[in-house]
């Protein structure tokens, strides 16, 4: 954890999310589903001993299954606060830190907007009716769980560069 890390500040923001970004493109966070669920397009469960991600969860912590979280919940849960010690290794939050994680990603909605809710159903609707595209969207348009972690780490750096996650590129140039 970082404490000299302030979230508020351009800086700080900009570190914090360059960190998230290299712990995605270094598999340190792991794409799993939700943990709510088994019933997901993503075969790996969440495990305790490890840092797990999905972009359709700001933070969520259950013993069994670890922590599972999304960008801007990373951001929060490595700058600005400790995991509960467990002897097994478990990276596991309290319910207060999970809360503030929470908090923090949807306090952010104006300024961090497009790059922690991606603009998909945007996409589908503006897509041609019939087309290639408007099936590609409606998939992803209800959902945020497909999102990798190299496309996430993309969409943060496009964001880090320039402003804009451009979530609509990231998302086609993986597509095949």
């Amino acid at each position: 954890m970082n404490k000299d890390i302030d979230l508020d500040t351009k800086e700080g923001l900009r570190k914090a999310l360059l960190a998230v970004a290299e712990m995605l493109e270094a598999n340190e966070l792991v794409h799993t589903h939700t943990g709510f669920t088994t019933i997901s397009d993503i075969d790996i469960a969440p495990q305790p001993n490890q840092k797990n991600f999905n972009l359709e969860v700001s933070a969520n912590s259950v013993y069994n299954c670890g922590t599972v979280a999304c960008i801007g919940g990373w951001c929060w849960l490595l700058n600005k606060e400790e995991p509960v010690a467990t002897e097994d290794g478990s990276i596991i939050y309290d319910v207060g830190a999970l809360e503030r994680a929470d908090y923090y990603v949807h306090s952010q909605r104006e300024k961090l907007n497009e790059l922690f809710y991606p603009p998909f159903g945007r996409y589908f609707a503006d897509a041609e009716s019939g087309s290639e595209d408007e099936d590609f969207w409606r998939v992803l348009s209800d959902c945020y769980t497909s999102v990798t972690p190299a496309q996430a780490a993309k969409a943060i750096r496009n964001f880090l560069k320039n402003g804009d996650a451009d979530w609509f590129s990231v998302m086609k140039d993986a597509h095949p």
